[in-house]
């Protein structure tokens, strides 16, 4: 029952894998990591029930061609609750998968991709996603108005509200447990 406000949060999807993409690109050149090398450099525990696992890379995760079938959905999506149930398991569900083709050969669309890079950054940098996206862009940049579910801050007066065919109550917050695949949220002027 109010205008929208250029401090009101949404969730912003699949568009924070620009973010994840962003953070792999600045690790590489630091020269913490090559794209081209095996992930397996970076997550050693990394396994596939598919031996090719290890040809799979940070590039091929990036540009969605690394085999790894598109996305595990279980306790992924969750309402206020900011739980990382999804990504601390994705190794552990990853290790009995086999791939839909060999890495590097075919183009699919792969929000687990983007979570293991998520994991990569993190053990790369020594830092949470969330505490890595708060120094590294949203300090320097100013973006004041750019949280992931793990960051302190007044969700039900910040993020807008939901509601199926305009009724009442206000669907809860979603809350998405693999941050880098689509859980930050963010504004319209923070992403420009």
């Amino acid at each position: 029952n109010r205008p929208v406000t250029a401090q009101d949060l949404f969730g912003i999807g699949s568009t924070s894998k620009m973010f994840v993409a962003a953070a792999v690109m600045q690790l590489h050149e630091k020269g913490l990591i090559d794209i081209n090398t095996p992930l397996t450099a970076y997550i050693p525990e990394f396994k596939m029930a598919d031996p090719r696992y290890t040809q799979i890379t940070p590039r091929m995760l990036l540009n969605h061609s690394s085999g790894i079938y598109g996305t595990g959905n279980a306790n992924v999506s969750l309402f206020d609750d900011a739980n990382t149930q999804y990504k601390d398991a994705l190794l552990s569900k990853l290790a009995v998968q086999n791939l839909s083709g060999a890495p590097g050969q075919k183009s699919e669309y792969c929000n687990d991709a983007f979570t293991l890079l998520e994991v990569m950054i993190q053990r790369v940098s020594g830092e949470s996603f969330t505490q890595y996206i708060a120094q590294h862009f949203c300090v320097p940049l100013g973006l004041v108005n750019t949280k992931t579910p793990l960051d302190d801050f007044d969700k039900d007066k910040r993020l807008v509200r939901t509601y199926l065919a305009g009724r009442e109550p206000a669907l809860p917050n979603e809350t998405l447990g693999a941050i880098g695949s689509g859980g930050i949220y963010s504004t319209a002027e923070d992403l420009c």
